[in-house]
């Protein structure tokens, strides 16, 4: 089936609904969470991606959480198969191979169907006040290997359309101190999955599967024209640090596909490269 022609109108409709479920998820992690690491710190983030994994909306959080955000379900899926997942699951993990920061990031993902069919994630990230290990709040500076920092959680299934867990959320908790707190904290990034699910369905109701899944793919190719427009404009002096952070053939392999200008030969006289202090 052919994409439908897209309205520009329409287009930034979803793109601003988007927005708003990821801002609305991380606000109910902040008002249902029981840590104040969540509740008045705000140490969470919160993410919407495409079935592939892909980011297409993201909530006004921390650019350390975000960065790892786009990584998280694609590795995600190369352990749990897409088609083993069903409507209500919602997995948890850390592990730092699967797009993890430190292991008290632990993030909550959730599938989202539509008639059947898998059409994107819901994704928030919470700072566990403790994740189990060596000490108290689970910072252990003088760890020599990363067991003594706390509980490592490959993606595990807490949640299923028929509720919690239980036997897998009780293995998690029995690893943690201040075990009512961090099973607060985990119904609170559940509920904000819920709800992050339900909006999606409203806006996939309103415009139709294609059309929003027509808009995915358009904030993409919006997103690729726009870095490349901005990689295009940097300064030829740049090169010279990209060159040293990234190999001759990582500048190389960007100039072929057009990402940047070809690396010069010679430098006009008296130019120097660039260096930061």
């Amino acid at each position: 089936m052919s994409a439908p022609a897209l309205s520009p109108i329409t287009l930034e409709v979803v793109r601003n609904g988007l927005y708003a479920i990821a801002e609305e998820m991380s606000v109910i992690v902040m008002r249902s969470a029981r840590s104040p690491l969540l509740k008045e710190a705000g140490d969470l983030s919160s993410a919407l991606t495409d079935a592939q994994g892909r980011l297409i909306a993201q909530g006004r959080d921390i650019p350390i959480h975000m960065g790892v955000m786009g990584f998280t379900v694609k590795e995600f899926l190369k352990r749990i198969p897409a088609d083993t997942l069903r409507e209500g699951d919602v997995w948890f993990l850390n592990l730092p191979e699967v797009g993890g920061n430190h292991l008290p990031d632990v993030k909550a993902v959730r599938p989202v169907f539509f008639g059947g069919r898998l059409v994107a994630f819901a994704i928030n990230l919470a700072h566990w006040a403790d994740i189990g290990g060596a000490v108290p709040g689970s910072y252990v500076p003088w760890a020599t290997e990363c067991y003594q920092e706390g509980l490592r959680i490959a993606p595990i299934r807490l949640f299923s359309a028929a509720g919690p867990e239980r036997p897998a959320l009780d293995f998690v908790l029995a690893n943690l101190r201040g075990r009512d707190e961090r099973e607060g904290d985990i119904f609170a990034q559940f509920a904000a999955n819920d709800v992050a699910a339900r909006r999606l369905h409203e806006i996939l109701a309103r415009y139709g599967a294609e059309t929003v899944l027509a808009c995915f793919d358009r904030l993409h190719d919006e997103s690729e024209e726009q870095m490349r427009a901005a990689l295009r404009a940097l300064p030829d002096r740049l090169l010279g640090r990209l060159l040293r952070h990234e190999g001759a053939g990582g500048a190389g392999r960007a100039a072929q596909r057009g990402l940047l200008p070809a690396p010069s030969r010679h430098r006009p006289e008296g130019e120097r490269a660039q260096r930061r202090p």
